[in-house]
């Protein structure tokens, strides 16, 4: 039987369900699969019922993942490598190169890891990029300010989900955020903070065409996740609603394209500024998270997983641009720590009007710490409305609706 491999790292509950998802796709098209999870990854125990063949490594480390999939390699033949999180994309993509197994490779993949190539590779294009450096010295990084005025962003060349991302605001800040990343500063970059409205588009390619794209909106900047006090949400604008945003939709299929994606999904961030301009922000070689692949579900009626596993193995597939209405995702979130002493639970938030889908993960007694990265949260819930504004206004509704209460 043909084996694919997935190289899998479970960190909250949606996204053992999406794998969940792909363990089911690939079972009904008749492939064995091979689960590598990574070590510090906690499945449900009724996931193990579901796979024939899995283990643990440690997927942080390229070598033995590489030696291990060319163990495998040697005893039988690998159609497929999947991954779901960023940090495994270049694994993967060595893993190919070793072993000539069909799918992205590194000439390729580092466009949608290494941010220092990504941004230079994009501004090639012809796609405007936020001005950036390498902080070389404490000097570079104060010229730098100096030019281009606060605040300034730095984040890891690597990184993902907002870890380790510093949104600085004042010369204080950043004498303190120096002192953070000073003995690494070479796996960090500096860029301009930019003012505008934050899209993303998540995407399906194959044989080098965009074949479903949906544009959606942050309802606010996330990087500012810490210190808005703000649910993350997103809702859907499909093809766009103006010219600046099917600008936008352009934009992400060129750029795409000559960054050398054959067949796969996609997860890329714009920016559009006040006076019009538009700025690439990122961008993946993955499913969007969080509840993304929900969101995309319940707008066009097909499971993102599926159509991406479909497409990359030459099946049939099933996918529509059909789009009517606006869906909106958010996160339920808290700035407060502590000890859960009430919070809703998921029936509670299902049973609100016009939510289409709701999971609340956390329970009373859960102690509640500062999350490092934005997916660190309580749960999520999907709605839709007639547009933007109005599912904007329904977040509004049920976000008043979520209770939750801490203590010492």
């Amino acid at each position: 039987m043909k084996k694919i491999v997935i190289f899998f790292r479970g960190e909250v509950a949606m996204h053992f369900k999406y794998l969940d998802n792909f363990v089911r796709v690939i079972k009904d098209l008749k492939y064995s699969l091979h689960v590598m999870f990574h070590s510090g990854s906690t499945p449900p125990k009724s996931m193990f019922n579901k796979l024939l063949t899995y283990e643990f490594i440690d997927l942080s480390s390229v070598p033995d993942v590489r030696a291990r999939v060319d163990e495998i390699c040697s005893k039988e033949a690998i159609e497929r490598i999947f991954v779901f999180h960023d940090e495994d994309v270049y694994t993967a993509c060595l893993c190919r190169e070793d072993n000539n197994i069909v799918g992205l490779r590194p000439a390729a993949g580092i466009h949608f890891r290494d941010k220092n190539v990504m941004q230079q590779r994009a501004k090639e294009l012809g796609l405007k990029t936020p001005h950036c450096c390498v902080p070389h010295t404490r000097a570079t990084l104060d010229e730098f300010a100096g030019q281009h005025g606060y605040p300034i962003i730095i984040k890891p060349y690597d990184g993902y989900g907002c870890g380790n991302t510093f949104k600085v605001e004042t010369p204080e800040q950043l004498e303190e955020i120096w002192k953070k990343i000073r003995n690494e500063r070479h796996d960090y970059r500096v860029e301009a903070y930019i003012h505008g409205v934050q899209y993303f588009i998540d995407s399906l390619v194959q044989n080098g065409e965009t074949v479903f794209d949906n544009l959606s909106q942050y309802t606010y900047n996330i990087i500012d996740y810490k210190e808005s006090g703000q649910h993350q949400g997103v809702i859907t604008l499909g093809q766009g609603e103006n010219t600046e945003q099917r600008d936008i939709l352009a934009q992400c299929r060129h750029l795409l394209n000559h960054f050398g994606m054959h067949t796969g999904v996609a997860h890329t961030e714009f920016y559009l500024t006040d006076d019009g301009e538009i700025y690439f922000g990122e961008s993946a070689a993955r499913c969007g998270g969080g509840p993304i692949i929900s969101l995309i579900n319940h707008a066009y009626g097909f499971d993102l997983v599926e159509q991406w596993v479909r497409l990359d193995l030459n099946e049939e597939a099933h996918i529509t641009q059909d789009y009517t209405t606006s869906f909106g995702a958010e996160y339920l979130s808290t700035l407060v720590t502590g000890s859960i002493t009430q919070i809703s639970d998921s029936d509670a938030i299902r049973a609100l009007p016009s939510v289409l889908e709701a999971e609340v993960w956390a329970q009373k007694g859960d102690v509640l710490k500062e999350a490092e990265h934005c997916y660190e949260v309580l749960g999520y819930y999907i709605c839709h409305g007639d547009d933007f504004a109005g599912v904007a206004q329904k977040f509004r509704n049920i976000r008043e609706a979520f209770q939750i209460q801490v203590g010492n």
